[in-house]
């Protein structure tokens, strides 16, 4: 059994791959080198936030439901370098939160329409360079040159 990990600055993700039957002893392995990890910080003076440790199953739904384990607490979704991945890879949660995202920056851009000049070519300017400007207006310039590249 491999256990494949990622570290970055403030954030370790571990991941394992195996089929449903040999479910239980590859958590047990799991959870045998989480607790060697925690040992490690602690004799190092760092902490494990358990809090924030996340356990998420991916696979298609006639797999996961191979799987009964009530001792172990699963999410249905985790952010991994701000993207969010679900159990069955719908990116359904991903595609709310970058459709909530635009609809926001769409709003904002409303409210201050009346300072944008737009060209017929989507590129936007400002009358006034201000930085929260400047932020709505990267990802609106993002959203359109998206939009115009795909139709």
């Amino acid at each position: 059994m491999s256990l494949n990990h990622h570290l970055y600055a403030d954030d370790t993700q571990l991941f394992l791959s195996f089929h449903p039957p040999e479910f239980h002893s590859n958590i047990t392995h799991l959870q045998n080198a989480l607790q060697q990890i925690s040992s490690w910080m602690t004799a190092n003076l760092l902490t494990l936030n358990s809090s924030k440790t996340e356990f998420l199953r991916i696979g298609l739904k006639q797999q996961l439901s191979k799987i009964h384990d009530f001792s172990l607490t699963t999410t249905h979704s985790a952010r991994n370098l701000g993207f969010i991945f679900d159990e069955h890879l719908t990116f359904s949660d991903q595609i709310s939160a970058l459709s909530k995202s635009c609809y926001y920056h769409i709003r904002e851009v409303r409210c201050i329409c009346h300072t944008l000049f737009i060209h017929h070519s989507f590129t936007l300017s400002l009358q006034a360079q201000n930085l929260p400007f400047q932020q709505i207006l990267s990802t609106v310039d993002f959203f359109f040159s998206y939009w115009t590249a795909s139709r």
